[in-house]
């Protein structure tokens, strides 16, 4: 009965509840005549199956559109804690409505002239890899789907000042038509970025080269901020705003003052503290921020003698950071002790130094020894190894330690690098960078001037030592 309704419907009836053209009750119909019948239906299958090509365009693309989200749900719920229930309900663009994703941070990259990269495609010399995908072979970068995806995910977070302040984005975020998948990953990459940056500079801290360790530090600023420049003053002018807007005014702007600066030798520093934990406990007073040069009256350095390099500084933002973050965890109805202990804030101190009694560059300090023993410079071509080896003395990297302050309540703080003295005396200029890694304009260069002495080493002993050897150090011209 429901078969022949079917047929009814369709306009296949004879009328008498059968199909035309087909033998309704003998069961002795050869297969011959069944061959011949112009019209023959399985109507033993799922019927309305068959019917898509009766949907209208737009049917059949919403229909491929949950498809695609009932796929993606199924991977995310397999590669990810998501479940698939939960999956299914998240905001893809492309597949839901009005969503925003990768597509819209290109458009919006464009809009600002930032898309496509063309300076880093050249620079990253991109344009002469070859990329395979699917089997088959790519000559255009940004026609790889991975790779274009990855550019848009750096240009996006480098333009991020730009991005974030989107009333586009800002009105999806508020209506939750963000597409959660584009932005955790571009949250995930660039978490990774970092790793690598870091990982650079380790590697870059055994090519000796002051600029290009300089050069990674800042660009590890430029990821964290946000930003398509380190040093313009449009960029560093519109971070400081800011900053002020957020914590309470100019007093707000991360920077810090150095009110002590000197280089000793590691045992006047040993015996300086000794003397300070026998004497009497107090707070030092930090002395008034001034122009310095140098701050010495230290005993003398010898060569290749260890030394410390001293820095006293003050974080003049550290209060008016502590009361706004305080203040917005409580808004956030987070317990202030918690706000504090993420807190991290990093800088880096580079040290290098230069022979003042010559002008002749091949009288100064250059040992090229170390490069024989790093397997990176075996793997460079010749032309960029000769860029290493023949960096200028002033350029060479003597020294890099990065500090982190943890404690957002301290405002003041002495740090201590220690570093080998030159192998030659005489009168040396060291150059003192400090740098942070996460803030435009509170970079500070210092310089500080040593005499370095000879050193000499003598056997002392009574005899009675057992043949032990105690090195005693004088310092003559």
């Amino acid at each position: 009965e429901l078969k022949a309704k079917r047929m009814d419907f369709l306009g296949l009836s004879n009328g008498t509840g059968t199909a035309s053209g087909t033998v309704s009750s003998s069961n002795s119909s050869n297969k011959d005549e069944k061959k011949e019948d112009p019209i023959s239906f399985d109507l033993d299958g799922t019927w309305g199956d068959d019917d898509e090509d009766e949907l209208t365009e737009e049917q059949k693309a919403e229909k491929e559109k949950q498809k695609q989200k009932e796929q993606l749900a199924k991977e995310i719920a397999q590669n990810s804690s998501q479940k698939e229930n939960i999956a299914k309900h998240l905001k893809i663009e492309g597949v839901d409505d009005n969503v925003l994703g990768q597509n819209w941070v290109q458009e919006a990259l464009e809009k600002n002239g930032a898309w496509p990269p063309n300076k880093v495609y050249e620079w990253s010399g991109m344009s002469k890899v070859q990329y395979e995908w699917e089997g088959k072979k790519v000559e255009n970068a940004l026609d790889h789907p991975a790779v274009k995806r990855n550019l848009i995910m750096t240009m996006g977070r480098l333009n991020s000042e730009v991005l974030n302040g989107n009333p586009e984005l800002m009105q999806a975020g508020s209506k939750q038509l963000i597409d959660s998948i584009y932005f955790k990953g571009s949250l995930e990459y660039r978490q990774r970025t970092q790793v690598l940056l870091d990982a650079a500079l380790r590697i870059t801290a055994s090519t000796k080269s002051y600029r290009l360790y300089k050069t990674i530090i800042e660009c590890v600023t430029m990821f964290m901020v946000g930003t398509t420049s380190f040093d313009k003053p449009e960029h560093v002018k519109k971070f400081q705003s800011l900053m002020e807007r957020t914590f309470g005014g100019p007093n707000g702007v991360p920077r810090i003052i150095i009110s002590s600066l000197d280089i000793l030798p590691v045992s006047a520093v040993i015996a300086a503290t000794a003397a300070a934990a026998n004497a009497e406990e107090g707070d030092k007073a930090i002395v008034p921020p001034t122009p310095i040069e140098s701050t010495s009256t230290s005993k003398n350095i010898g060569t290749n003698e260890t030394c410390v390099l001293e820095i006293e500084m003050n974080r003049i933002h550290q209060e008016n950071f502590m009361k706004q973050k305080i203040a917005m965890a409580m808004k956030q109805g987070i317990p202030p002790q918690i706000a504090l202990q993420t807190f991290r804030e990093a800088w880096w101190i580079i040290l290098r130094c230069v022979n003042l009694d010559t002008s002749d560059e091949s009288e100064q300090i250059i040992d090229n020894s170390f490069m024989d023993k790093h397997d990176i410079f075996k793997s460079m071509e010749s032309g960029v190894k000769d860029k290493f080896v023949n960096e200028i003395c002033e350029n060479r990297l003597w020294q890099a330690w990065p500090f982190v302050v943890t404690n957002m309540q301290q405002k003041a703080g002495k740090i201590k690098v220690k570093f080998m003295a030159p192998s030659k005396p005489g009168n040396y200029k060291f150059f003192v960078d400090i740098k942070s890694q996460q803030y435009l304009g509170c970079d500070q260069a210092l310089t500080l001037e040593k005499k370095i002495f000879v050193s000499e080493s003598k056997v002392v002993g009574n005899g009675n030592d057992g043949g032990k050897e105690d090195l005693e150090v004088k310092k003559k011209n």
